[in-house]
């Protein structure tokens, strides 16, 4: 091969021009694909921010707040709550921080006793029979509501079953009032407090509807 000035060029000289072109080249294509990347990235993060604020803004409501009556409660109800070890999370997560750890110490000293009262070991059934206790939402009735704090009334049924040697299959329903606070840092409802009252109680053939 020869070069611009007519002389001939050694074989390692082409290889080398051969090497910097192919490198030359694949550096740009990294660069352009780093350059896709972060636009990719960046459109990504603008969604997922959108979404975030579109579910803020829809949680930030008198529905939110309703919605969010329905889940604590659930999950409230749930046998989870019966065992420490998934008890302490769902308590975190529910509560405004402020109010965990009383919180935490009252339903520990309450499932405590609940737990004695079944016949369970901290959630777990003796060895044989099973256990679960969930709860259906009725309806809800809005109390109160403003920006931050909102008081929501929930008509409940919870249901606890049990196998074995003491068998339990209880159908209560209750009314529960949930006083929550929005925890703006959070995006989020978080609950304060609640109480609990027997009833009502939907007659024989009755189909339960929304207080």
């Amino acid at each position: 091969m020869r070069t611009s000035d007519g002389q001939e060029q050694d074989g390692p000289a082409r290889e080398a021009k051969l090497g910097s072109a192919i490198a030359t080249q694949r550096h740009r294509r990294q660069m352009v694909m780093a350059i896709g990347i972060t636009a990719v990235l960046a459109a990504v993060t603008t969604v997922v921010a959108v979404r975030h604020h579109d579910k803020v803004a829809t949680l930030h409501s008198a529905e939110g707040a309703r919605t969010t009556s329905i889940r604590f409660v659930e999950e409230l109800g749930d046998e989870s709550m019966y065992n420490s070890a998934t008890r302490h999370p769902i308590v975190q997560k529910v509560y405004d921080p402020a109010h965990v750890a009383d919180m935490q110490a009252k339903l520990d000293e309450g499932y405590a006793a609940a737990n004695k009262g079944i016949g369970l070991d901290d959630g777990r059934p003796p060895a044989g029979a099973t256990f679960e206790s969930h709860t259906m939402v009725a309806g809800t009735t809005l109390k109160t509501f403003t920006s931050t704090e909102a008081i929501v009334a929930v008509w409940n049924c919870a249901i606890v079953r049990k196998t074995g040697s003491r068998p339990i299959d209880e159908t209560t329903w209750y009314t529960t009032t949930l006083n929550l606070i929005w925890a703006a840092e959070a995006g989020e409802w978080k609950l304060r407090s609640f109480s609990e009252e027997p009833g009502p109680t939907p007659a024989p053939g009755q189909t339960p509807s929304p207080a």
